[in-house]
C-alpha cells in the first residue's frame, strides 16, 4: 500500500491557509492576542539582538521567567531556573565566541508558541564540547522554539542544531 503522499500535502496545505486566515480574521477584529502573538516574536528578536549578539547576559530576566526550562544540545540536562540559564548562555555562547549574529529565516508565531528558523555566525572560538578550538570561525543553522506565560516571558525554550556540521567545520571531525 502506497501513502497518498500529494493528498497529504494537499490536507496540511489546506489547513495551513484556514489557520492562516482564521488568525488574521481573528486579529483584525481587534482582539488582543493579535497583539500579544507579535509581542511575543518581538521578544525572542530581541532576546538574540540584545543577549547572544550582544551578549548582554544580565538582559534576559527581561525576557525568560525565572522558572525557565532550557534545552541545549550542549549541555547534558534541561536548564531549570534563571540562574543556571544565565550561567550557561554565558559558557555556551557569550563568552564562546569574540562576537557572534544571528540572522531569522523562518518565523512561525501560534498561540503561544513560537518556532524560528535562524542562523548564527560566530567568530572566534574558543572551546567546543572541550576541544581546543581556539579563533576558528563557525556558522550553523537551528531550529529553536519558545514557549511563553500568559506574562509574555519564556517558560521553555528548546533548541535544536546540526551539532555534525559544526564539528566539521571546527576540523574536529571529517567526513565526505
Amino acid at each position: 500500500m502506497s501513502f497518498p503522499v500529494k493528498g497529504f500535502f494537499n490536507l496540511i496545505a489546506t489547513v495551513n491557509l484556514t489557520l492562516s486566515l482564521a488568525a488574521k480574521m481573528f486579529c483584525a477584529e481587534g482582539n488582543s492576542i493579535g497583539i500579544q502573538l507579535s509581542n511575543n516574536l518581538d521578544v525572542v528578536k530581541n532576546y538574540f539582538k540584545f543577549c547572544v549578539d550582544g551578549k548582554d547576559v544580565d538582559r534576559v530576566a527581561e525576557f525568560f521567567a525565572e522558572d525557565v526550562v532550557v534545552h541545549r544540545p550542549d549541555c547534558i540536562a534541561p536548564i531549570v531556573g534563571m540562574g543556571p540559564f544565565k550561567k550557561a548562555l554565558k559558557l555556551n555562547v557569550t563568552d564562546r565566541y569574540e562576537s557572534i549574529h544571528t540572522t531569522f529565516q523562518k518565523e512561525v508565531v501560534a498561540g503561544d508558541v513560537v518556532v524560528v528558523a535562524l542562523k548564527h555566525q560566530a567568530k572566534g572560538s574558543n572551546t567546543w564540547h572541550g576541544f581546543d578550538v581556539a579563533g576558528k570561525d563557525l556558522a550553523w543553522t537551528a531550529l529553536t522554539y519558545f514557549r511563553f506565560n500568559t506574562e509574555g516571558k519564556i517558560v521553555e525554550e528548546i533548541v535544536e542544531r546540526n551539532e555534525l556540521f559544526m564539528a566539521k567545520q571546527l576540523g574536529i571531525i571529517e567526513y565526505a
